[in-house]
């Protein structure tokens, strides 16, 4: 709750600051605009979090870098002048990927698959409210050279996640011959999980305008899509089970860095 409310009064906070530092904000006539993007998203290391009385604990933990996403977003908004703007944002990310080897401490644990690599995929749509503070007319901030304009950019949105994780399954690695192939087990699968979360995001870029209604631009933003969860029951494959098991969910957060590029038409 208290990141929630560090998060509003920051947005409160730059939208002061973006109407004290504009003199001419109330005699222009806002404009508006419609923005697209795409990038990678590189997922940092999911820490997660799981039961020891449930899950069998590994010389390597279960901490590991989520692999990266490709990022696409459609944004729409207003400037209220040359200083500041306002826009809603959506973004999807697709499949960040969990791989994670283990190697077991302890034998005597429920669901004890030996070695094993562990799998999982996430997906995550957002929906931010984002506060953009881009002066184009001060020279001291804006570079223009043969009517192309370099402006530099930040920004903080907040708003909500959608994360959907799919996919779990552990594979055992040692080897089950049968016949003439050899070929690793499935240990054990889980159902998808989605869920709704708290997510914000900081981005710091320039935008570069080839006239007064297009633009380009290229940035780096840093994404917070809150808390993410397994399901809370599996089914044991290689028991021959088809009835799922209760069990303690793994529980993680989601955070990335991107590189933005965006393509935007103001009228």
């Amino acid at each position: 709750m208290k990141r929630i409310q560090y998060a509003i009064a920051s947005v409160a906070l730059i939208g002061n600051l973006a109407l004290i530092g504009s003199g001419r904000s109330e005699q222009e006539s806002p404009s508006y605009y419609i923005r697209v993007e795409a990038g990678p998203s590189f997922g940092l290391c999911a820490a997660i979090e799981p039961n020891p009385i449930i899950w069998d604990s590994a010389q390597e933990g279960y901490d590991a870098k989520l692999h990266t996403a490709p990022m696409v977003g459609l944004e729409v908004g207003v400037n209220f002048c040359d200083l500041w703007s306002v826009g809603a944002r959506a973004n999807y990310r697709s499949k960040f990927s969990y791989c994670k080897k283990q190697t077991p401490l302890n034998s005597a644990t429920n669901g004890f698959l030996g070695n094993k690599t562990r799998f999982f995929d996430l997906d995550a749509t957002s929906f931010i409210l984002n506060l953009m503070i881009n002066r184009t007319d001060n020279p001291y901030c804006a570079l223009t050279i043969c009517k192309t304009t370099l402006a530099p950019y930040v920004g903080l949105g907040i708003g909500f996640a959608r994360t959907t994780l799919y996919n779990f399954h552990s594979v055992r690695a040692d080897m089950a011959t049968l016949g003439t192939f050899i070929t690793n087990e499935v240990g054990s699968i889980m159902s998808p999980n989605g869920m709704n979360t708290f997510a914000w995001d900081a981005q710091v870029g320039c935008n570069i305008s080839f006239c007064s209604n297009i633009s380009l631009g290229i940035g780096y933003r840093f994404f917070d899509a809150g808390r993410f969860k397994t399901n809370n029951y599996l089914v044991d494959v290689l028991a021959g089970l088809t009835t799922p098991i209760v069990v303690y969910p793994w529980c993680s957060r989601l955070r990335a860095s991107e590189l933005v590029l965006q393509a935007g038409i103001g009228w």
